[in-house]
């Protein structure tokens, strides 16, 4: 992780008071928060995290919504994969695609998965050719183990709960 997380830092960096569209690829939530934590403690600039709600329509007019005056060094979007309406809002992205360039003077990284991939580089072709070769965030053996003991932990807690009705 930790040459991928220089990777995305230097290019945030790089691109640093312009619009650049970085994916960033990770199968695993767990891990790609503290993927995103690592790259808020690491980074001397002012990275804005924004968690996309389920039910949401349209990205340009969510990220203007959550920018607001207040303009970060950069944006990291999560959250594509609990998207209702994922291939709308991926098709109206790559038709108002020029418009990001004009509203976000700072790098945006996407957040996604291997799925989400797929359906980008399919119904956005011109968003996914403007994010280019994602970055992949694979966690370590261990990692992985950790993120599975305390999902399997979660899971367990949640069925051993006394007011849980398992039928």
């Amino acid at each position: 992780m930790n040459n991928t997380l220089s990777e995305l830092i230097s290019t945030i960096e790089d691109y640093h008071g312009q619009f650049y569209l970085i994916s960033a690829c990770c199968n695993y939530p767990a891990f790609r928060e503290q993927v995103i934590e690592s790259l808020q403690k690491e980074s001397s600039l002012h990275i804005r995290t924004l968690a996309l709600k389920p039910d949401i329509r349209n990205l340009l007019d969510t990220l203007s919504e959550a920018v607001g005056k207040d303009t970060p060094d950069a944006l990291t979007v999560s959250g594509f994969e609990s998207l209702i309406r994922l291939e709308d809002v991926l098709i109206g992205a790559n038709l108002s695609r020029d418009r990001f360039r004009e509203k976000f003077p700072f790098p945006i990284v996407l957040w996604i998965n291997d799925d989400i991939l797929q359906k980008l580089s399919r119904i956005a072709t011109d968003l996914s050719n403007w994010a280019g070769i994602p970055l992949r965030f694979e966690p370590s053996d261990e990692e992985l183990l950790e993120i599975l003991a305390q999902n399997a932990s979660a899971l367990f807690d949640k069925i051993l709960k006394p007011d849980t009705c398992l039928l």
